[in-house]
């Protein structure tokens, strides 16, 4: 069962790699998907994880800052507007938390 487990892993590397390894910026842009647009929290996984290897394999100088800067851009100039709100939700809840935890 590990063999399959391991062979399962390899072959979807392998297709992870072929499938955003050669992408231009603009070529990444044109196809990305806004991750609400995505049927499952599977396929957002799997398109998260093709993002941070595409970043790796054509950025691999880019910081964390970076790396944000850029997918948040293509979140916005997608009309992600779920996600962003979901993003800025977090971030106010993130807030309050520190302000109360410093407040004690």
């Amino acid at each position: 069962m590990r063999v399959l487990f391991a062979l399962l892993a390899l072959l979807f590397a392998t297709s992870l790699r072929a499938a955003t390894s050669h992408q231009t910026d603009a070529q990444f842009d044109a196809q990305f998907l806004c991750p609400e647009s995505l049927a499952s929290d599977q396929a957002r996984d799997t398109a998260t994880r093709r993002f941070v290897y595409w970043v790796r394999q054509n950025h691999g100088d880019w910081t964390i800052l970076q790396m944000v800067k850029f997918r948040l851009r293509l979140l916005e100039e997608h009309g992600c507007k779920q996600t962003l709100q979901n993003i800025r939700t977090h971030e106010q809840q993130q807030a309050a938390q520190t302000s109360s935890a410093g407040g004690d």
